[in-house]
């Protein structure tokens, strides 16, 4: 049974190959908004299992370590079935963020606009 997702909204792109996935214009310093986005990105895995998932930033200023934490999980999520996750449109302090803790290029894949991150996924 689909889920109603209150900090998401969902599309699927390159033929429903991609599921894009962005995040609500909250801003994830809540420690309670921070674990149920988490939650209702995993329960999104879960249900759709997605093979190639993209994780747009575009309408979020600001977010705590639990959102990265979060993406970690995410990640592992996606590894566990194959799956590639991307991530992209995030403002420069959250870019900074992930580049601080050494997670740019290394443990995500992260693109400036949501179209490079598609096609990235998309070959």
């Amino acid at each position: 049974m689909p889920q109603d997702y209150r900090l998401l909204t969902i599309e699927s792109r390159q033929d429903d190959e991609i599921l894009v996935v962005c995040l609500r214009g909250i801003d994830l310093i809540d420690r309670i908004y921070a674990q149920d986005f988490q939650r209702e990105l995993s329960l999104l895995i879960q249900e759709r299992q997605p093979g190639k998932l993209v994780v747009s930033f575009r309408n979020l200023g600001l977010c705590s370590t639990e959102v990265v934490n979060g993406m970690l999980q995410v990640r592992q999520q996606m590894l566990a079935v194959q799956g590639r996750l991307a991530l992209c449109e995030m403002s420069p302090q959250i870019r900074q963020v992930f580049r601080v803790l050494n997670l740019e290029q290394t443990v995500f894949e992260i693109y400036d606009a949501l179209e490079d991150a598609t096609l990235a996924l998309a070959s």
